[in-house]
């Protein structure tokens, strides 16, 4: 492979090895040859014969430009995350969670995708606040965040919603896979303990249905209406709510 060849070859491909600084030396001290290299992804270009005095100081500015350049990413990183995480749980916040999903059903609809929206409203969460303390309460979201995350697919949206209450919207799933998931999701938080606390949440779930006007609040309101017959009926247990608004 030429160099030419190798320089395109890096920087084509995916991941870290494709930002690697390069730097090429060349026998031709050819103006084009080097615009060339440059315009192909080089970083910088020594003619032969190379000093060692050049080569160290260029090799040392490049390692240190790739130095700031990681140094830089990982604030921005940081940043992204202090603007969409939540920092208790890790999970997304309310606010990520209010510019996505309107893009996901959208998408859903635009797709036929099934899609089903979760809400999950953690049982007497102030009596544990309460008795135990908020370090005893924040114990408790951890370990549930930790476990929505377990549980759920990488293409499924799990977000804090605020307090004891978190949202899932579940790409490609029907109503009954909904139902199904978030049953045995229930009895995953149930047998969890954290804290060496009986835990259980009350889950409202709602699916798109694409006969029918489906924005964020129509599936959040379904869902949420779920969640109260959830409590009203017992809680710790799975209700599934229909839209009941239609399009206009």
């Amino acid at each position: 492979m030429s160099g030419f060849g190798f320089v395109r070859e890096l920087r084509a491909m995916k991941g870290r090895l494709q930002s690697t600084p390069v730097l090429a030396i060349s026998g031709f001290d050819d103006t084009s040859r080097k615009i060339e290299l440059l315009r192909a992804g080089a970083n910088d270009y020594i003619s032969k014969p190379v000093l060692k005095e050049e080569l160290v100081a260029r090799v040392t500015n490049l390692i240190t430009n790739r130095q700031l350049l990681e140094k830089i990413e990982s604030q921005q990183t940081k940043l992204r995350d202090l603007a969409l995480k939540d920092q208790l749980t890790s999970l997304y916040n309310r606010h990520y969670l209010m510019d996505i999903a309107p893009q996901k059903i959208s998408e859903a609809f635009r797709h036929k995708i099934p899609l089903s929206m979760v809400l999950m409203d953690v049982d007497k969460f102030k009596n544990i606040n309460d008795t135990y303390g908020h370090d005893t309460g924040d114990i408790v979201l951890t370990s549930i965040g930790k476990l929505l995350v377990d549980c759920c697919r990488k293409e499924d949206i799990v977000a804090r919603f605020g307090g004891e209450e978190f949202v899932i919207i579940l790409m490609h799933c029907d109503k009954e896979n909904a139902i199904k998931k978030m049953d045995l999701l229930r009895e995953q938080l149930a047998a969890l303990k954290p804290a060496d606390l009986p835990v259980t949440a009350s889950f409202g779930v709602t699916t798109l249905e694409f006969d029918k006007k489906n924005g964020f609040a129509e599936l959040f309101s379904a869902a949420d209406k779920a969640v109260y017959r959830a409590k009203d009926e017992g809680r710790n247990r799975v209700v599934f709510n229909n839209l009941t608004q239609k399009v206009a």
